[in-house]
């Protein structure tokens, strides 16, 4: 009887060669979603990086709607101040303002006498302001308000120049902003560009993964493996 030990087992390994090249093959051929490791890498830490710039925005929506009593005059509870959270007060303005635009809404900053607090809402009636011209006084009456405290770190560039100017006039030194009527759950589009980072973010974490794997498998597995000599 012919003995085929040999045939059979050098058609396996031809087999076996023709599959790790195929296999080598597919590695090497372009990824379909042509999104190299280091692209990928780069666009993860920047959209971690707006994912960071965002997250006080998408903090602050799911924060608790309940305002923090911070008091009234004489009678102020500092020690209750915290970043990012809603808040109310009573208060008296200082003697001078800070007046800018948003849109066609003229915004005044006012200081909170005896506080370390500045006040951003839309001017009053009694508040008449054309840009180019030096500002009115503000409105003299004292005020109950609610809205969103932030730190002067934590409070965005646009309102670096109120913060200046109240420091400046002397009448405060502030650390603290209240911005107005600015309440949780009130900002659908800040929870959403967070949730479309996020995603995003996690997309290009899995392109970074799936790319480092192929190439730890370009280099250590195929071309690892020799042929069996016959």
């Amino acid at each position: 009887m012919a003995d085929t030990s040999s045939d059979g087992g050098g058609g396996l390994e031809e087999e076996r060669q023709a599959r790790l090249a195929e296999l080598e093959a597919r590695l090497e051929r372009p990824s379909a979603v042509g999104v190299t490791p280091v692209l990928a890498a780069v666009v993860l830490l920047a959209t971690l990086y707006l994912c960071l710039r965002q997250w006080p925005d998408a903090a602050y929506f799911w924060s608790s709607p309940e305002p923090v009593d911070l008091g009234v005059e004489g009678d102020y509870h500092f020690e209750r101040l915290a970043s990012n959270t809603y808040v109310q007060l009573h208060g008296a303005p200082t003697s001078r303002a800070s007046y800018g635009r948003d849109g066609q809404l003229t915004v005044v900053v006012v200081g909170v006498r005896d506080t370390k607090l500045l006040l951003a809402r839309p001017a009053l009636a009694t508040e008449d302001w054309l840009a180019g011209k030096p500002p009115p006084p503000p409105d003299p009456r004292s005020f109950s308000v609610r809205g969103r405290l932030l730190s002067k770190a934590d409070a965005s560039a646009r309102w670096s120049d109120a913060f200046e100017k109240h420091q400046g006039f002397g009448e405060l030194s502030p650390e603290w902003l209240v911005v107005e009527s600015e309440r949780p759950r009130q900002s659908v589009a800040a929870i959403g560009w967070f949730g479309v980072l996020a995603a995003f973010a996690a997309l290009n974490t899995w392109l970074l993964l799936r790319g480092l794997r192929a190439m730890l498998a370009r280099l250590g597995g195929p071309k690892a493996a020799k042929p069996t000599p016959g």
